[in-house]
C-alpha cells in the first residue's frame, strides 16, 4: 500500500502540531479550586484529652484540706504544693522530702509513699503507680524522710500520699510538663 507524498505530509504537520507546547496562558475563574498536598503531621493528643491529664480530682482535693489537722503534722520541702517538674530525656526527677512531726512514732517507723495519677477514681480498683516504703530518720522531735527517683511519667497532675500504717497523714500534688 502506497501512501501519497500529501498525506506523508499531513501526517508529519498533524503530529508536530500535537507535540508542540502550549504557549496561551490558562484562565483562572474565581471559583476554581487548588489543593495543595500536605505532609502528614504526626499526630499529636487532642487539646482536650492533654487538659484532663490536669484537670483537678476532687476526691483527692478532700485530702488536701484535711492535712495537719489532726495529731501528725508533715511539712513537705519539694516538690512545693502544686509545683511542676521539668522532663529531661524523657525523665522527671521525682523529689519528695520533709519531715514528720509525731510524738508517737519512732524511727522504726515507716512512712508509705503512694503516686495517683489524677485520673483515680474513687472504688474503682485504682491501684498507685508508685507504692515505695520511706526510713525515718530522728533529729531532735522531727522524723526526716525523703524520696528520689527518676522517672518516666506522663505530662500530667499527679497526687502523693504520705501514709502510717494505711492512715494519710499528708496529701500534696505535683505536676509533670515538658
Amino acid at each position: 500500500m502506497k501512501i501519497s507524498k500529501y498525506a506523508l505530509i499531513i501526517i508529519a504537520i498533524l503530529s508536530i502540531t500535537a507535540c508542540k507546547k502550549d504557549t496561551s496562558k490558562p484562565t483562572i475563574s474565581d471559583n476554581t479550586k487548588i489543593e495543595v498536598p500536605t505532609k502528614d503531621e504526626p499526630t499529636t493528643p487532642k487539646v482536650e484529652e492533654v487538659n484532663s491529664n490536669f484537670k483537678v480530682n476532687d476526691y483527692f482535693e478532700t485530702f488536701i484540706k484535711a492535712n495537719n489537722s489532726g495529731e501528725d503534722m508533715v511539712s513537705i520541702n519539694k516538690p512545693k504544693m502544686g509545683g511542676e517538674l521539668l522532663r529531661k530525656a524523657d525523665k522527671v526527677k521525682l523529689e519528695i522530702n520533709g519531715y514528720w512531726v509525731n510524738d508517737k512514732a519512732d524511727a522504726k517507723d515507716k512512712l508509705t509513699l503512694e503516686v495517683f495519677p489524677n485520673s483515680f477514681k474513687q472504688n474503682d480498683g485504682n491501684r498507685s503507680i508508685i507504692e515505695q516504703k520511706l526510713s525515718l530518720k530522728r533529729e531532735n522531735k522531727y522524723l526526716l524522710f525523703g524520696y528520689l527517683k527518676h522517672l518516666s511519667l506522663e505530662d500530667g497532675l499527679y497526687y502523693y500520699f504520705l501514709k502510717n500504717k494505711g492512715v494519710t497523714v499528708y496529701t500534696g500534688k505535683f505536676t509533670v510538663k515538658r
